[in-house]
């Protein structure tokens, strides 16, 4: 079971590592923001649209949103173009 965790936690580097160096760019526009239970307390999620080059796509970003984003707010996305369901938020890019 520990040895499953840890693989679990070495993938999601890798993948978290792939798309922060050779992901594309899009722009994410925060859609809804709940607050709910994340881990051991509470946290903020959003759903937002991901608009690349060619589509756009509703997704949900889990318990990683800052209390500052509010319904609107658009962002920069890092995406895998092969799985655009591999994606990092990057809330220090806002976009005005």
């Amino acid at each position: 079971m520990l040895l499953l965790g840890a693989f679990e936690i070495l993938a999601s580097m890798i993948s978290w590592n792939s798309i922060k160096n050779q992901g594309k760019e899009g722009v994410a526009e925060i859609e809804n923001i709940t607050r709910g239970r994340c881990g051991s307390g509470y946290g903020n999620s959003a759903d937002f649209i991901l608009h690349t080059e060619s589509k756009s796509i509703l997704y949900e970003s889990h318990c990683n949103v800052p209390t500052t984003v509010v319904k609107g707010d658009r962002f920069i996305v890092k995406f895998l173009e092969n799985d655009t369901s591999k994606f990092l938020i990057m809330f220090e890019l806002q976009i005005e």
